[in-house]
């Protein structure tokens, strides 16, 4: 989200309109001869044809000869971006660092109202994630009142499906909130909630950092860096030990068996479906594995509520810049 100053530049007119000609002519050019369009056919009016239809994100790109050219397809589950950005100007300031970090100390500072509800603390942390994503963190386009005007309909339904995660979990995870010390609560809210929380919905970041990329769903041309190993096992690392913390505490409350039969049921449905329409793949939208993990950190311990809010992120995140997709995929090869 960018604010621009819009009083008159001093500089020659025509000397910035030859410049952003030539930009966009030099950026034409280079996405022409990638898809195979004859380069004598390009301009500038073909720029945002091409911005509209190769920006964005997919889940995979198909191969394409034209005029002998032929592109390299990438067949995926996994969303590969092409995003066109706008150069950078200094009459124009990038408000989304501000606006994110305004929301962070919104969010972190509720510790510091200790007869605030927890409830109110948790469906305020899903609607601004929700916004946040929607118009500042991954638009979808630049239509921001035609955004706005759809997200006030569907936030609604993203707190509803949310107060089923509230009942299930969040309420236990942050059971006796106003008699906590506010050390507690610093700790259980600020630290192990705020933050993983909104870390994963900025998680579409990761798809700008190369070295991150591993040889999964199609990425063949791989130059590893060590730094992705490294990442990659911490993370692991993590992973592993709140699934321990978590599953002890499963045991220890002897819940352990009700939520076996309950994931067992769940599994059973998905084989089910699956089998009635053998000709499609199945995909575990990220959307889908956070809303899945979101009931077994129904815990008032630092663990439950770092993973809780992990899932949350991952599931406010992937609902607001993707929707809600069938498990069931078709991929065309």
């Amino acid at each position: 989200m960018h604010y621009c100053n819009t009083e008159p530049i001093q500089e020659s007119v025509e000397q910035q309109s030859t410049l952003v000609l030539l930009d966009q002519m030099e950026v034409a050019r280079f996405i022409g001869l990638q898809v195979g369009i004859n380069l004598a056919l390009i301009g500038v009016h073909y720029f945002p044809v091409l911005d509209a239809v190769y920006a964005g994100a997919s889940n995979a790109f198909y191969s394409s000869t034209v005029n002998g050219v032929t592109t390299k397809e990438f067949l995926s589950w996994f969303p590969k971006t092409i995003e066109f950005q706008e150069a950078p100007s200094n009459y124009c300031s990038d408000l989304s660092w501000w606006i994110l970090g305004v929301g962070f100390v919104v969010s972190a500072g509720f510790v510091l109202l200790p007869r605030l509800s927890p409830a109110v603390m948790f469906y305020s942390l899903v609607a601004w994630g929700f916004f946040y994503v929607r118009l500042v963190g991954q638009p979808s386009s630049q239509d921001y009142a035609g955004i706005s005007i759809s997200s006030y309909g569907e936030v609604m339904i993203l707190l509803a499906a949310s107060s089923l995660a509230h009942q299930v979990a969040a309420s236990s995870t942050f059971r006796g909130w106003k008699s906590m010390a506010l050390k507690r609560r610093v700790l259980m809210w600020s630290i192990c909630y705020v933050i993983p929380y909104h870390v994963m919905i900025n998680m579409n970041l990761i798809g700008y950092v190369p070295w991150l990329n591993v040889d999964l769903g199609g990425y063949e041309e791989l130059n590893a860096n060590v730094g992705t190993y490294v990442v990659f096992t911490i993370l692991s690392i993590g992973a592993a030990f709140l699934a321990f913390r978590l599953f002890r505490s499963l045991y220890r409350g002897h819940l352990w068996k009700q939520y076996l039969v309950m994931y067992a049921v769940l599994v059973a449905a998905v084989v089910v479906s699956w089998g009635l329409f053998p000709s499609t793949s199945f995909h575990l939208h990220h959307t889908m594995l956070g809303a899945a993990i979101i009931p077994i950190t129904a815990f008032p311990t630092p663990a439950a509520a770092f993973s809780q809010a992990v899932a949350l992120g991952c599931f406010v995140q992937g609902y607001a810049r993707w929707g809600w997709h069938s498990f069931l995929d078709t991929i065309r090869t």
